[in-house]
């Protein structure tokens, strides 16, 4: 082969890299992170709570660990509540509110923590337009399939990142991310996979839709502009429903109890479902991207822990299978977090959506997200 030859056939097949996805999974060799828990391999002073939210009932409690590196050092560190020493290492409070605490030790000062004192479960706001059906805030859910076996998937992380970071995000997309084959694959996320055929890692795909998809662009700006474009173009179908709601829960209880309001602007069938997501687990990521990040790709945010339903687009809206348009419904579910395998509440979210058939396909109509013991209100254009 003449050399002009080789040379060439070098930079096709260096070009086609950048539109490779992974189609197998190797879970093996991956750790899991945790807030609050797990190894401190840099030998820092870290100080980490048993919940990051407790009742106000003076017996939920809190119980602080402080570690230099992997010593468990509690017994010997101060701990602080504000500016003030404070006495033992259980926190109780009767009164609602946020409390915030640091560590020190031999000159060492830790990361401040908060803990929320929260007083039941918050009641869904006030409509401001009771008589109003349509005009609802429209937003789309964009899943990530993802592995951490997965060689080219820090391409896609990096063009969502690329996408965040930009002047086209204007807060329409809610993000999810659910894994295969690896510590934070479940039964929830290989159901999200499957329904929408994902053969190849990484995929991008929105609203629950299997016709609806982005791969990567190599450059994460590239892939950001794909992003963005998918998204206004599927921002473009018609929004039928309105959801409001709240969600409360402490670690302790071991129970989310997420309670949702809907509005229905156009008679249809209309499924619901509430995902609780969590941010900042850590975990290996393969790389042969080439790709270099400052925040690093073994951080994994977004991630689906658990499903309120079986099924990826949901369960039945209402009593009876159809619903008509100027009705409200209500739906009330719990969320096990045992059964999520999440220690702390502190980086997680709920968002919940309604889908309904779309070309003989349920997908997702509208999407909200609500954080932990908060609610949101109805929202119009």
């Amino acid at each position: 082969m003449r050399k002009f030859d080789l040379l060439n056939l070098l930079a096709m097949l260096c070009a086609c890299l950048f539109f490779i996805s992974c189609s197998g999974n190797d879970g093996e060799g991956d750790e899991p992170g945790g807030n609050g828990g797990g190894t401190n391999p840099e030998g820092k002073l870290v100080l980490s709570a048993s919940a990051s939210f407790i009742n106000n009932d003076g017996r939920d409690a809190a119980v602080f660990t402080v570690r230099m590196g992997d010593t468990d050092i509690t017994d010997k560190a101060k701990i602080y509540l504000g500016n003030d020493v404070f006495a033992g290492t259980s926190f109780t409070t009767t009164k609602v509110g946020d409390y915030t605490f640091f560590a020190s030790y031999e000159g060492e000062i830790s990361d401040k923590i908060t803990i929320k004192a929260i007083a039941g479960i918050p009641d869904i706001p006030d409509d401001p337009q009771a008589d109003k059906f349509d005009g609802f805030v429209h937003r789309v859910l964009v899943v990530q399939s993802t592995g951490t076996w997965c060689q080219y998937c820090p391409y896609m992380t990096a063009g969502i990142k690329s996408y965040l970071e930009s002047d086209a995000n204007t807060g329409d997309a809610v993000f999810a991310a659910a894994h295969n084959g690896d510590v934070m694959a479940n039964d929830y996320s290989d159901a999200v996979n499957q329904w929408l055929s994902v053969s190849g890692y990484p995929t991008l795909s929105l609203n629950l839709d299997s016709r609806n998809k982005v791969q990567h662009q190599g450059e994460p700006a590239a892939t950001a502009s794909a992003i963005s474009g998918a998204v206004s173009n599927t921002l473009r179908d018609a929004v039928h429903v309105g959801i409001s709601a709240s969600v409360s829960g402490t670690e302790n209880s071991g129970i989310l109890t997420v309670r949702a309001r809907v509005k229905i602007g156009a008679d249809g069938k209309y499924r619901i479902a509430a995902w609780l997501l969590e941010d900042g687990i850590r975990a290996d990521q393969v790389n042969s991207t080439g790709l270099t990040d400052k925040d690093n790709f073994s951080i994994h945010n977004n991630v689906l822990r658990i499903s309120s339903a079986a099924s990826a687009y949901g369960v039945q809206l209402g009593e009876n299978a159809s619903s008509t348009k100027g009705s409200v419904k209500e739906y009330v579910c719990t969320l096990n977090l045992a059964d999520a395998k999440v220690a702390s509440l502190a980086k997680c979210r709920v968002v919940i959506f309604v889908t309904a058939p779309k070309d003989g396909k349920f997908t997702v109509n509208n999407v909200i997200t609500c954080p932990i013991n908060n609610s949101v209100a109805f929202e119009y254009e």
